[in-house]
């Protein structure tokens, strides 16, 4: 396997398609057009996440990427993305495809484990119920420039470091495919947008992270290292989830609740705060990757980050309005 080779092919494939995809989508009118609840201000084309799909496939069939099927589920998610971004799909029947696919992929995901049966069905319900939730998550926190192509720079970043010390070549692939369709897109999309990821970037991206996780964990990597990098964009969603629950609120209604989107508000600008999501993202990816060593002591130590930096990052709304109230105060 050649990671360097699928970088480079990764990169290039997407910066030709965005050229071309770009244009084409404004022609088409596949535009997000600014609402009460968003967070941009002008229209803007939606669907550039086509050119990550399609650039991170071919980057990863030429480096000598083996695992058809990551490729299989994070394509078929971005379809129905797709469809969406261009003729519009009910909430139900998006989530419905997603569990189809996902539901047919577990069994080919896990197909290499030795486990007996029973604790082949439980993780099995783990890993069904994880894809179909992380690639909403993913979608839902794909809210403002630039914070969803950092999360895939620092997720394959973090993922190429695991390979390389685990020796799992095809962690490696995935990780360095990921991370240069990242650099390629994100010239396009921050710190001002001139395209998006839409919802075949985001679905694509959220099923292709999940996968690729899910395969290397089976192969021996670290769960926690594996996990570590995308652990800002799990918790944001479960605790604004949550949150609204208690509240009474719907949990399908369009909301400005994650915690990325209360920064915002709070008066911080799209490049603040991809850049504070980006730095507790490489925190927890560091405690991730203390988990490849043998000693306990560095495992735990690394834990202790990850809970840190997923932590420092769910109260940073709450230490950024102290800090305006203080600042008025005086």
């Amino acid at each position: 396997m050649s990671p360097v080779l699928g970088a480079v092919v990764t990169a290039v494939v997407v910066s030709a398609v965005l050229a071309l995809l770009v244009p084409w989508l404004r022609r088409r009118g596949v535009l997000d057009i600014p609402g009460s609840r968003s967070s941009h201000e002008v229209p803007t084309p939606r669907g550039g996440g086509l050119a990550v799909m399609v650039g991170v496939s071919v980057g990863y069939v030429v480096a000598g990427g083996d695992s058809a099927i990551v490729i299989g589920l994070g394509v078929a998610a971005g379809l129905i993305g797709l469809a969406d971004d261009i003729s519009g799909l009910s909430a139900r029947v998006r989530l419905a495809g997603q569990v189809v696919i996902v539901g047919v992929a577990v069994p080919f995901l896990l197909a290499d484990l030795t486990w007996a049966w029973y604790w082949q069905v439980a993780f099995g319900a783990v890993v069904f119920l994880g894809a179909v939730g992380f690639i909403n998550a993913f979608n839902f926190m794909d809210g403002i420039n630039g914070i969803s192509g950092v999360q895939l720079l620092i997720a394959g970043g973090a993922w190429c470091v695991v390979g390389v010390v685990e020796d799992l070549d095809s962690v490696t692939v995935a990780g360095a495919v990921t991370a240069a369709a990242a650099v390629a897109f994100l010239p396009w999309n921050f710190p001002r947008a001139r395209v998006f990821l839409g919802d075949v970037g985001s679905y694509f991206s959220g099923a292709w992270l999940s996968a690729v996780a899910v395969v290397a964990t089976v192969h021996g990597a670290p769960v926690e290292a594996m996990a570590a990098p995308l652990l800002v964009y799990v918790a944001d969603t479960v605790t604004t989830l949550l949150r609204r629950r208690v509240q009474g609120e719907s949990l399908t209604s369009a909301h400005r609740d994650h915690t990325y989107q209360r920064l915002l508000l709070d008066g911080w600008d799209h490049a603040r705060v991809t850049g504070i999501a980006g730095l507790f993202m490489v925190l927890a990816s560091v405690g991730g990757i203390a988990s490849v060593t043998d000693s306990w002591g560095l495992r735990v130590g690394g834990w202790a980050v990850i809970a840190a930096a997923v932590t420092g990052y769910l109260l940073m709304p709450r230490m950024a309005s102290n800090r305006t109230r203080d600042a008025v105060a005086r």
